[in-house]
């Protein structure tokens, strides 16, 4: 099992000292963090002037199976001249975080936590077993900040884009509290497609030609013309849409009612009153996010996911049916020329226009032949990727997360792991239309095997059943040495559990047996 380290300190003397005692056939100490968190523990004492330093080492898991850090009290200020000096990861004290939303990328982002005090508003069943949940909405920017204010929050991490572009990170700061995302002004790079395109055009970011309307009629012409030159159009919504705002239309006439939809009958209200005509490309796509503290960027393994509903990518867009990592079409020189032609200049120009991006920046990608090209940025986790990029990430969560939020990444190394990571959406009867909710979900009771964890998104707990309550019912994620593994984990897992009307798609990570065997 990999161990994790922390320090603790006090001042001798301090009503507030923490006593280290020794325990039978330790080489060490047993220290007590919280009630439910007690562990043995291995370590080293020192003492500097009237400070009393302690680094203790974990040995075991907590009560979720998950190895676990012991932390105790704040260090204090004379041990952060030592901090540098020690190995990544020690020298924290127990945070208290707040995590926005209730998905399965929320539930990931709280096991990453986990070794820290969570609040989740308004979070899930899932997260409830980690955590407090709390019944504020992921919208409710007031709310949020008066929770965090009282709660004392240490670093408020926001899953979902909604909350972004309404302002809660410059709320918060107004406060003083940390939050990991962007402003309002540099969410606009998910907020407006409108705005981020041509925020690609003035930075020469490779992308596909588009053109914006909010006429009808011109917006018409334009698709016709582009059809009639053997260029098809996607139409794309300005706003935010609950991924409902991409139509990637097999006809001109779709995609003029698509158009006529959005703009003159308003079936996305404001969100489709301006759209994006943009030129259809070819290739594949890819995730790829990178953690960014205004000036610096850290990339995450890149992953791959499923947005049709069906097997063989066919039916109506969801917000995602699984997800795989690493995908294999970012290739290393892939990867190289995205941090390059995309992330650099995006950091350089958004500084330049007054907005630094903070936050994670998930650029969608079409890759053709080795050449990516943006289709899309968002300014949050994707979902379902983050139940891959958690388990892959060979680094510490907290540090990667509260570097961005503070504007300094630091030295600190983060990697990706070896091996593979392949997570499969099991879904509500009606999704992506009109789900059903209130069903029983069995078989969440049996302990998972190794390597495997069910994130839960739509659900919630009535008495002691959990219930269906969301489209997307549950993500299972599989990590394990090689791609196949890994997916052969996840679906026997997925096969474990049972719920009315679920439904799931059978063939995730099947681009990636493609590239296999090519």
């Amino acid at each position: 099992m990999r161990q994790y380290a922390a320090l603790s300190a006090k001042k001798h003397g301090s009503i507030r000292e923490h006593h280290l005692e020794p325990e039978d056939g330790a080489h060490g100490t047993r220290a007590r963090t919280k009630e439910d968190h007690t562990r043995l523990a291995h370590g080293l004492e020192f003492v500097f002037d009237e400070c009393f330093f302690g680094v203790v080492w974990s040995d075991d898991t907590n009560r979720d199976g998950h190895s676990c850090v012991l932390y105790h009290d704040r260090v204090v200020p004379l041990f952060d001249r030592f901090r540098p000096l020690l190995p990544h990861g020690i020298g924290a004290r127990m945070q208290r975080i707040l995590i926005v939303g209730g998905g399965a990328r929320e539930h990931a982002l709280a096991l990453a936590l986990s070794a820290h005090e969570l609040i989740v508003a308004p979070g899930n069943a899932g997260t409830a077993a980690l955590g407090h949940n709390v019944e504020v909405s992921a919208t409710d920017v007031g709310a949020l900040v008066d929770l965090a204010v009282h709660e004392k929050i240490d670093l408020v991490v926001i899953g979902p884009e909604a909350p972004l572009t309404l302002g809660l990170v410059d709320a918060l700061q107004e406060r003083g509290i940390r939050a990991f995302g962007p402003s309002k002004a540099a969410s606009r790079l998910e907020g407006s497609k409108a705005f981020m395109k041509n925020f690609l055009a003035r930075h020469q970011i490779p992308t596909a030609p588009f053109a914006v309307f909010d006429d009808a009629a011109k917006a018409k012409a334009h698709a016709r013309a582009s059809w009639d030159s053997g260029k098809p159009v996607v139409v794309k919504a300005d706003g935010l849409c609950a991924g409902k705002g991409v139509v990637v239309a097999s006809s001109c006439e779709e995609a003029c009612l698509a158009i006529d939809q959005m703009i003159t009958e308003g079936k996305l209200g404001d969100a489709g009153r301006t759209i994006v005509l943009e030129e259809l490309l070819p290739g594949e796509e890819a995730s790829f996010h990178v953690v960014c503290d205004g000036s610096r960027a850290v990339a995450l393994v890149a992953a791959q996911d499923h947005k049709r509903v069906n097997d063989g990518d066919r039916g109506p867009n969801t917000g995602g049916m699984g997800a795989y990592a690493p995908a294999p079409v970012v290739t290393a020189e892939v990867h190289a020329t995205v941090m390059r032609a995309v992330v650099e200049p995006t950091l350089r120009g958004m500084q330049r226009e007054g907005c630094p991006f903070r936050g994670v920046l998930f650029v969608g990608l079409m890759i053709e032949n080795g050449r990516p090209k943006v289709l899309e940025f968002n300014v949050r986790f994707g979902d379902p990727e983050t139940t891959v990029l958690v388990p892959m990430l060979d680094g510490d969560w907290f540090s990667l997360l509260d570097g961005s939020a503070r504007g300094n990444l630091g030295v600190a190394s983060f990697g990706t792991k070896s091996g593979a990571a392949l997570a499969v959406v099991m879904a509500a009867e009606g999704y992506p239309g009109k789900p059903a909710s209130g069903d029983r979900i069995d078989g969440l009771d049996a302990p998972a095997p190794a390597g495997v964890t069910v994130f839960h998104a739509g659900t919630k707990r009535v008495g002691t059943d959990v219930v269906t309550a969301g489209g997307r019912v549950l993500t299972v994620s599989a990590y394990a040495d090689s791609f196949h593994a890994a997916r052969d984990l996840a679906y026997a897992e997925v096969g474990r559990i049972r719920f009315r009307g679920e439904h799931h798609r059978s063939d995730i990570g099947y681009h990636a047996m493609q590239h296999r065997r090519e």
